[in-house]
């Protein structure tokens, strides 16, 4: 996997990355760099792994107590990110709503100490054929000293990115991506987007689960008149029985 990521990074005129392998939940930077923090972060971390509790780091921990990979991990790159710094992660949607002390510590988080500006949601299969698990995507920044949070989160409900959602993975023109990339600007609402207060997630046990709070459209429907509707009723009720009659008059004449 290192050997791929150099390469790659080769191929793309960045010779002079750093690239390591280590795990960051159990090994700190040490060394040359202790304490290093970084301005951006980008990343899909594991997901649904366990770590063993003796070798989690605990200043890493601290106030969670879970062993739940997806968890460390987001809780690593909220404590890695700069003053300022931005970071994209992927994570299950389980973190969005998981009623663990860990997964509400850290959504309180991601919405006292950083400024949570958007909740993607993504297909279930847009990792396939590797994993069929529904995931979203978390775009904050984290507060400067003097920084203050958004009053709002913007949710985006992405339906398609381009290629079919099954193990095959070909591509098709459903799309939402453009729409996410042109609304993002401005936070613009739509069919798939819309803004939730901070306090009504705060009030919601720091639920970021989309579903609670998207907006419901009641749509109108024309109707005929329900005296119209009963005649109607009435009418098929009359044919019914007079056939039934006729049947039964033709069973009991026959020898």
């Amino acid at each position: 996997m290192v050997k791929i990521a150099i390469l790659n990074l080769y191929l793309h005129q960045l010779e002079k990355a750093q690239v390591s392998m280590m795990n960051p939940l159990t090994t700190g930077f040490g060394g040359a760099y202790p304490g290093k923090m970084f301005d951006c972060i980008l990343a899909n971390p594991p997901f649904s792994g366990k770590v063993q509790d003796e070798s989690i780091l605990a200043d890493l921990n601290y106030k969670l107590n879970t062993r739940a990979t997806e968890l460390l991990f987001l809780k690593w790159f909220i404590d890695h990110l700069t003053p300022g710094g931005r970071a994209g992660v992927i994570v299950p949607n389980g973190v969005l709503f998981g009623s663990t002390n860990a997964a509400t510590v850290l959504r309180e988080l991601l919405l006292t100490e950083c400024d949570l500006q958007a909740v993607i949601s993504l297909p279930s299969g847009v990792f396939k054929p590797y994993a069929g698990v529904a995931t979203a995507a978390l775009i904050f920044e984290k507060h400067r000293s003097h920084g203050t949070n958004s009053s709002y989160v913007w949710f985006y409900d992405l339906t398609a990115d381009g290629f079919s959602l099954d193990d095959k993975r070909t591509p098709i023109e459903a799309n939402d991506i453009p729409d996410v990339l042109a609304k993002w600007p401005a936070r613009e609402e739509g069919p798939n987007s819309y803004r939730v207060p901070i306090e009504k997630i705060r009030e919601n046990d720091w639920s970021l689960a989309a579903g609670r709070y998207k907006p419901v459209t009641a749509t109108a429907v024309n109707h005929d008149a329900p005296a119209d509707i009963l005649g109607d009723v009435l009418k098929v009720e009359n044919e019914i029985l007079q056939r039934g009659n006729a049947l039964l008059k033709q069973l009991r004449d026959q020898p």
